[in-house]
């Protein structure tokens, strides 16, 4: 049940159900990473963070990269991107690199400043072209406008509108440079 209502983004519902979960089940680690996460996106973070030392606790060794990535995502949310950096690593670490954490590991580091390390992740994502690729040359893209590389920037919006053309983030951010394309274009004549 848990997963069928985390599935569809219930989150008073996923909290509630995740509580009575734990307490029938307080030694399964998944009903405390579900409610951890749940606290999360109601930013309880306290209680998330209590819940979701638990689930790693608990958490079997081959799960606790999942569980990592629950704890960046708390500390993502919290701006904390030094920790949510530490912990996107550590579940790099234990379940091997995948889109969905390189990129938003990719997302901490550019938060942090560290445009080449953001822009190593989001390459590196792009290479295994799995889930959410998309959001992986979109980053790539936000990187590269920081750094004033526009055209490359562009470059980066469009591969991500090529995967899915209803993404408003990269048609929004493509507006934005082309106008500034066009109006050093411009300047230029």
């Amino acid at each position: 049940m848990l997963v069928s209502i985390r599935q569809a983004n219930e989150v008073a519902c996923l909290i509630h159900y995740a509580r009575i979960f734990t307490k029938h089940y307080p030694e399964d680690y998944y009903g405390w990473a579900v409610l951890g996460d749940g606290l999360t996106d109601f930013a309880s973070y306290r209680e998330a963070d209590a819940a979701l030392k638990r689930a790693l606790r608990l958490a079997p060794e081959y799960r606790v990269g999942a569980v990592c990535a629950l704890v960046g995502h708390l500390h993502r949310e919290k701006g904390d991107h030094v920790r949510a950096e530490k912990w996107y690593r550590r579940a790099i670490k234990e379940d091997g690199p995948n889109t969905l954490n390189l990129v938003i590991l990719g997302g901490c580091l550019a938060k942090q400043g560290k445009f080449q390390e953001a822009k190593q992740c989001h390459r590196k994502a792009i290479k295994l072209a799995s889930d959410p690729v998309d959001e992986a040359f979109f980053n790539l893209g936000l990187v590269l406008r920081a750094e004033g590389r526009l055209q490359q920037a562009a470059d980066n919006f469009r591969k991500s509108l090529e995967i899915d053309p209803n993404y408003p983030p990269a048609k929004r951010a493509l507006k934005d440079v082309e106008k500034v394309l066009a109006l050093k274009k411009k300047k230029k004549s």
